[in-house]
């Protein structure tokens, strides 16, 4: 008997070559036959079981860091666009999908983000920190998480955090700003927080000097910390700036109208209240502001939209 190799073919694809036998010269008749019948049949055994096999490793191929980084990838973006447009419950869903293919930072503190809006700050707090598991060097996580703390009032908390934010990019202009509004900016709470106005000065300086853009958020804040200094001229000076900036910051035109009171130019403070009126502030929410701060007009506080209105052209003019 000689053997000699068969290709077995299915559907185009080729699974196995199986030896199979002919017939010799010499062979006795209808031996053959037999030895065929054989053949064939451990071909049909061999053929299912190697299709079979074939089809399941295909399915259970494991996939590759690029396929897996850009799903990954899709799955953010998708969560973003949620963010992007409110809908913080579906981001979250979004953010798990990736962390799901792949554990990131960026999905942690997003979702951290999300339920900060959701006003969750357990949930929140808890996602920064498994965000800095993932990467503890990140300057933004720390900053954020500061300012998480700083809204709950755990102004040492925050403060700490802040810290490592500047440790982490000493040029994070937006976490000397939160930093110094640590410092400044206190409620009632249980956690002692002394004011500490000569370094968040220092602080609000620091962003200014580190922003590569204009913001009034630093002005206004060093421009309130020099109120509270006694140093109205200063405060008017910054405040000008964040108005120019950023002329419906109602705060703004408030502490404005405060530092003139105190140096005595009451016709610029009474327009500053005006404005600020005609930006939205209520009168009884203006008298309360006026009562806590000490001081008062001879005119009474009523809505003058013309004056307010002039006001405002006022300072737009002066941008």
């Amino acid at each position: 008997m000689i053997w000699e190799r068969m290709k077995v073919v299915d559907a185009g694809r080729t699974y196995i070559f199986l030896a199979t036998a002919k017939e010799n010269e010499g062979t006795k008749p209808g031996s053959g036959f037999i030895q065929k019948l054989v053949s064939a049949i451990i071909v049909c055994l061999l053929l299912i079981p190697l299709s079979t096999t074939n089809s399941l490793a295909n399915r259970t191929a494991p996939k590759s860091e690029t396929q897996i980084k850009k799903e990954a990838t899709r799955a953010f973006n998708s969560a973003n666009q949620q963010l992007k447009i409110g809908d913080y419950k579906a981001a979250i869903k979004g953010y798990k999908e990736m962390i799901a293919i792949q554990p990131d930072w960026r999905a942690y503190f997003q979702m951290a983000n999300c339920f900060k809006h959701l006003e969750k700050p357990k949930k929140a707090a808890k996602c920064f920190k498994l965000s800095l598991q993932e990467d503890n060097t990140v300057s933004r996580i720390y900053n954020n998480r500061g300012n998480l703390y700083l809204e709950m009032g755990k102004y040492n908390q925050a403060i700490k955090d802040y810290n490592q934010a500047v440790r982490m990019d000493p040029m994070n202009s937006w976490a000397y700003n939160n930093r110094g509004a640590a410092r400044i900016f206190h409620q009632d709470v249980a956690e002692p927080h002394p004011r500490d106005v000569e370094r968040a000065i220092k602080d609000f300086a620091r962003s200014i000097q580190l922003r590569s853009f204009a913001s009034d958020t630093a002005y206004f804040n060093r421009g309130y910390s020099f109120n509270l200094q006694g140093e109205y001229e200063k405060a008017i000076h910054d405040l000008d700036v964040a108005i120019k900036l950023n002329n419906q910051n109602v705060r703004a035109f408030l502490q404005r109208a405060l530092a003139f009171y105190k140096l005595g130019d009451i016709v610029s403070a009474e327009v500053d209240v005006l404005a600020a009126i005609d930006l939205g502030k209520s009168v009884d929410e203006l008298k309360a502001f006026t009562a806590q701060e000490s001081f008062s007009f001879e005119t009474p506080l009523e809505p003058s939209y013309e004056a307010g209105k002039e006001r405002t052209a006022v300072t737009a003019s002066g941008q």
